[in-house]
């Protein structure tokens, strides 16, 4: 049992040294081809290291996230780097990450937590001059991104303020509108001409008017005349009749 202990253990050794071997040899290829620029297929190279020995997979982590970050997919980047900072075998190599780490948020624009990896980057190698570069564009361009998102909220709250305005001034206007549908029409001056054809047409109608007095009363008064000529008429002494005297 034991001998045949002993043999297992020592194949499953050899294997896990096969393995090693296998994912160094992969890490080594996927390095030269990242030096050729080829981050695509340098990228397929560390997907198998880490596949072959899992004690690699910190360091294939790390390497895959910078084919990543050189193809500008960011976010399978930043993924590798935070995964592979804290496994890192040396703290220099845990500082590179955390220092690639800063570029990947600062290319998103996350200049908060651009600054935050910076300064771990540093804690682990405080010469790092590039760290130190950038540690202080982070740190400008959160300045700038801050000034530009309260102007931002001011411009946004000057407008949502000309729009209560408007919107309140067009309420107005039309409340306005309606009153006057309501009012009476205002008169509008008269023209001179206008006046005349008036006061002409009032001189015609009282004239008019006279006239249609004038004749009524001269048919009342031929109607009166003729009313006294009759009764005078029946007042006239008949003259009695000739009769012999009756003695």
């Amino acid at each position: 049992m034991n001998k045949i202990f002993l043999l297992f253990l020592f194949f499953f050794i050899s294997q896990k040294k096969n393995q090693a071997q296998v994912a160094h040899e992969l890490l080594r290829e996927g390095d030269k081809l990242y030096q050729e620029k080829k981050y695509s297929d340098a990228q397929k190279k560390y997907e198998k290291a880490v596949e072959q020995n899992h004690n690699k997979a910190a360091q294939g982590a790390y390497n895959l996230g910078n084919t990543f970050y050189q193809q500008k997919n960011y976010e399978a980047a930043l993924k590798n780097y935070t995964e592979a900072a804290p496994y890192l075998p040396e703290k220099s190599q845990q500082a590179q990450s955390f220092y690639n780490e800063g570029n990947t948020h600062f290319q998103l624009k996350q200049y908060e937590k651009s600054i935050e990896a910076y300064k771990k980057s540093l804690r682990l190698n405080p010469y790092d001059a590039d760290a130190k570069k950038n540690l202080t564009a982070a740190k400008k361009m959160l300045e700038q991104q801050q000034q530009q998102n309260q102007n931002q909220g001011n411009k946004d709250k000057n407008q949502d303020n000309k729009d209560k305005n408007k919107d309140k001034q067009e309420q107005n206007q039309q409340k306005n509108q309606n009153q006057d549908k309501n009012q009476e029409p205002e008169p509008k001056p008269k023209s001179e001409q206008q006046q005349q054809s008036e006061q002409k047409n009032k001189e015609q109608q009282q004239a008019s008017k006279k006239q249609q007095s004038e004749q009524l009363l001269k048919i009342i008064a031929e109607e009166e005349k003729r009313v006294h000529q009759k009764m005078s008429q029946q007042k006239k002494p008949i003259a009695p009749k000739s009769k012999g005297k009756d003695w």
